[in-house]
């Protein structure tokens, strides 16, 4: 005998659609130089269904890999709704990637186009001769796009659809985005999430012993979007209905301290280098809204865990993501690539080609996110000796 309950497939189109219907007046906050743009959740949802309608017109089929290319932001939002909504896979590209190792990725994932942001053309400009399989690069933005040679205007392609759209109805074992890892020994690995997975993590972030996301809430998503889908908060925000916050590639210490001090965060997420970062500032920064900060990865320092109580943090809050994925089979397209899927409460990232299990999982997912950190600070962060320090730990304990 079979279930007569809710027999349906777990899809991100569902969000999607629960989020534009049910919270619609919530709102997306993009930092912007000298000051901030915002947008509905209905706005944003008719947006994505033009997106989608556009690259459905551009050639992209059911698990055709599309790229992006982006900061934290509300375009970077739309194309995570579209694009797996509409039976393709998003596959987010971290710009912090040596070249070489970009240049990999885009073509082991073979995508089919790349979304990219007018501010780091430069970055995607120096591998496009090396690009294989890509067709059109979309610049969301604008900026000098000589670089790139011939490319589609984001807000042109929209532009020419008309909103509303009928999702179709996917396997929810299908593909729904990917990314690759960062930090590891030989190429990056491929990771793929599915629908389900998607699904599932998302209505885990709801629960009060998760990050316990509400409508009443207002979340600020520091961890980036093109890193392990930021942790699935855009889709566990979009769910609640909590008002987002999305800084872009304004991260330093003044500037967030600038949007915490004007936008009022109830939430936050970041990996401890940020926390630190604000920590560590001689101006004022106001954490009286904050109720909540999952400082995710690598271990918190000891400076944070002592810091300002009003940070809120939840020292539980860093082990969100538990790492527990298997192997699964590819598909024909996909037969070069380590299929990941990832349930629902978290993602493995290999950091070799060998199987890691055990404690050697946990401290592999350090290390990487450590490594990631590490990329991102100048040659005399104050962080770094820190970084470092963990990451020669972590090599001495695995060998």
């Amino acid at each position: 005998m079979k279930s007569t309950m809710q027999d349906a497939p777990l899809l991100i189109s569902d969000i999607l659609r629960y989020g534009q219907q049910v919270h619609g007046d919530s709102t997306v906050i993009t930092i912007e130089p000298g000051g901030y743009r915002s947008a509905t959740f209905s706005e944003v949802a008719a947006r994505a269904e033009q997106l989608a309608k556009a690259l459905r017109r551009l050639g992209l089929a059911d698990g055709d890999r599309g790229g992006t290319f982006c900061w934290n932001n509300q375009g970077h939002l739309e194309a995570y709704l579209a694009i797996p909504s509409m039976g393709a896979v998003l596959h987010t590209l971290n710009i912090r990637l040596p070249a070489e190792q970009l240049a990999y990725v885009i073509n082991h994932a073979e995508d089919r186009f790349i979304i990219v942001d007018a501010s780091v053309i430069p970055l995607l400009a120096a591998i496009k001769d090396d690009l294989k399989t890509v067709e059109p690069i979309i610049v969301a933005g604008e900026g000098d796009t000589s670089a790139l040679g011939e490319t589609l205007s984001y807000e042109k392609l929209l532009a020419a659809e008309e909103p509303g759209l009928e999702w179709p109805v996917l396997d929810e074992r299908s593909a729904a985005a990917m990314c690759y890892t960062s930090g590891t020994t030989g190429n990056p690995k491929g990771v793929v999430y599915s629908h389900r997975s998607t699904w599932l993590h998302t209505l885990a972030e709801q629960s009060a012993s998760s990050v316990g996301m509400t409508e009443k809430d207002r979340i600020l998503i520091i961890v980036p979007m093109f890193h392990a889908n930021a942790w699935g908060t855009p889709y566990g925000a979009w769910m609640a209905g909590t008002d987002m916050i999305m800084p872009q590639m304004f991260l330093m210490g003044e500037q967030l301290a600038a949007i915490f001090n004007e936008h009022h965060p109830t939430l936050a997420c970041g990996v401890p280098t940020i926390w630190n970062g604000l920590l560590a500032l001689n101006s004022p920064v106001d954490f009286s809204s904050v109720r909540h900060i999952t400082a995710g990865g690598a271990a918190v320092l000891e400076q944070l865990e002592s810091g300002d109580a009003n940070a809120a943090l939840d020292r539980a809050g860093r082990n969100l993501i538990e790492v527990e994925a298997r192997l699964t089979a590819l598909q024909e397209h996909q037969r070069r690539m380590n299929q990941l899927e990832v349930d629902s409460t978290a993602q493995q990232m290999l950091a070799s080609d060998r199987e890691v299990t055990g404690a050697n999982a946990q401290l592999t997912a350090e290390r990487e996110t450590a490594a990631v950190e590490l990329q991102g600070l100048g040659p005399n962060h104050p962080g770094r000796p820190a970084l470092e320090n963990q990451i020669k730990n972590i090599d001495t304990e695995i060998s």
